[in-house]
C-alpha cells in the first residue's frame, strides 16, 4: 500500500506541475496578445544632427515663404538643393535623375516634387530646370548673411519634430526673420544671442527607419498668438 501511495503522490506532484506550467504559458500568450506594448523609439541626437546638416541654411539662403498648410515649391527645392550641396553635388548642369534622387531622401511624396521651375536663387546661384535638365548661372547673395542654430528636438513613434533658429546678419547687427534687430552680433556670444531668433518647426514622418520631412512652419511669438 505504501508503494502505491507513493506513485500516486508522484503522479499528483507531476500534475500540479504540468497544469502550473500550462497556466504560466497562458498567461504569457494572453499577455502578449492584450497587453502588447510597443518598443519604445529613441532618436539619437546624431540623426538629428544629420538632418539639420541638410536642411541647415546657407550664408546666402535660408528657408522663406512657408505655406503652414503645406510644403511649398520653394519650400521643397530648398531642402532638395540643400541636400545636393550637403552631399557636394551642385554643378553648373544637374541632371533630373539626380535631383530626385535627393528628393526621394528627404521628401516622401514624389509627386510634390517640382520638376520645371525658373530663376530658383539658392546660396548665390539662380537654377532653372526644363524638366530634363538644372541648369544655374551666378547670382548674388545681397548683404544679409543668414545664420541658423538646431536648437531642440522631440519625438514620438511616428513624428520628429526639430527646432531651428534662424537669423541674419546686416551692419553688424543681427535680425529676426521678421527684420526686427535684437542684438549687437557677437561672434563669441553667437550661439546664445540665436536663443532669441525666429524659430522654425521642422516636422518629419517616420517611415521605417526614415524620416521624411513633412512641414515648415515659423512658430509664433506670444505677442503673435
Amino acid at each position: 500500500m505504501k508503494k502505491i501511495d507513493l506513485k500516486n503522490r508522484k503522479n499528483l506532484i507531476i500534475a500540479v506541475a504540468l497544469v502550473v506550467l500550462v497556466l504560466i504559458i497562458l498567461a504569457f500568450f494572453i499577455h502578449s496578445i492584450f497587453f502588447k506594448t510597443e518598443k519604445k523609439v529613441v532618436v539619437k541626437h546624431n540623426t538629428v544632427d544629420e538632418l539639420y546638416k541638410a536642411v541647415k541654411n546657407t550664408s546666402c539662403t535660408y528657408v522663406g515663404n512657408i505655406n503652414e498648410s503645406k510644403l511649398s515649391d520653394n519650400t521643397i527645392l530648398y531642402v532638395v538643393f540643400s541636400k545636393l550641396n550637403n552631399e557636394d553635388e551642385l554643378d553648373d548642369e544637374i541632371s533630373i535623375k539626380d535631383f530626385k534622387n535627393a528628393a526621394k531622401n528627404v521628401i516622401k511624396d514624389g509627386k510634390a516634387i517640382p520638376e520645371e521651375f525658373s530663376n530658383y536663387e539658392y546660396d548665390g546661384y539662380s537654377y532653372s530646370s526644363d524638366g530634363k535638365k538644372i541648369t544655374r548661372t551666378k547670382g548674388t547673395c545681397g548683404d544679409k548673411e543668414y545664420i541658423s542654430k538646431l536648437y531642440g528636438y522631440t519625438y514620438n513613434n511616428n513624428e520628429l519634430i526639430v527646432n531651428i533658429k534662424v537669423a541674419y546678419k546686416k551692419e553688424g547687427k543681427l535680425y529676426n526673420l521678421n527684420d526686427e534687430v535684437f542684438a549687437d552680433y557677437d561672434k563669441e556670444n553667437e550661439n546664445i544671442l540665436m536663443d532669441s531668433a525666429t524659430s522654425q518647426i521642422y516636422t518629419y514622418s517616420k517611415d521605417g527607419d526614415k524620416y521624411y520631412l513633412k512641414s515648415i512652419i515659423n512658430e509664433k511669438k506670444e505677442s503673435d498668438k
